[in-house]
């Protein structure tokens, strides 16, 4: 039969007290089959492994909506954004986006379109398509794409961090941008 024992420490001078709770029901303690201590309080960002998820932030709801973007430099908002505040500086952010464009070209020609990623006012991910066949659909017809990205940085500090997402035509011609269903996801990973 295993025992229970309790060994005092030769330094201390207070006093550990066991006192059971105010219950009319038996209860069982069971103990963890190695070494180590026994939690007690609340679990914090620090108690957990390196990999953990320590939050989940899904980025800003909005009206699915259409818009013109008719020159071929600048970038245009699409409403797409998230926030975030890490918990610990050096902790990772996971970005999952899936962005939805739909585009159309004028028409005999092509439309060159570029999706890109802010953190702040700092580009930290850029995408830049060409649509060749766009031209030989003309200039009534729409091409949908599917853009997922997926991100990983690492935070210098406790501040909060903005996310978001701009479109751009590569040259002059009509472009158009959807971003009805288009999620964005933000996750501190523990480090």
């Amino acid at each position: 039969m295993s025992k229970v024992k309790i060994q005092g420490n030769a330094s201390g001078t207070g006093t550990l007290t066991i006192t059971a709770p105010n219950t009319n029901t038996d209860r069982n303690i069971t103990l963890p089959d190695g070494a180590g201590e026994i939690f007690v309080g609340d679990i914090t960002s620090g108690d957990l492994p390196s990999g953990s998820v320590l939050q989940v932030v899904q980025g800003t709801s909005f009206t699915p909506n259409v818009n013109t973007y008719t020159t071929s430099t600048g970038w245009t908002e699409i409403g797409l954004s998230g926030t975030i505040t890490p918990s610990a500086s050096g902790n990772k952010i996971l970005i999952l986006i899936e962005y939805h464009p739909k585009v159309q070209a004028p028409t005999g020609g092509d439309l060159d379109f570029y999706v890109q990623l802010l953190e702040g006012s700092t580009q930290i991910h850029e995408v830049r398509t060409t649509s060749d066949n766009l031209g030989k659909l003309g200039d009534t017809v729409y091409h949908t794409y599917i853009m997922p990205m997926m991100i990983y940085r690492t935070t210098s500090g406790t501040s909060p961090l903005t996310y978001k997402i701009q479109f751009a035509c590569g040259n002059t011609g009509r472009g158009y941008y959807i971003y009805e269903d288009s999620t964005m996801t933000l996750m501190e990973i523990a480090q």
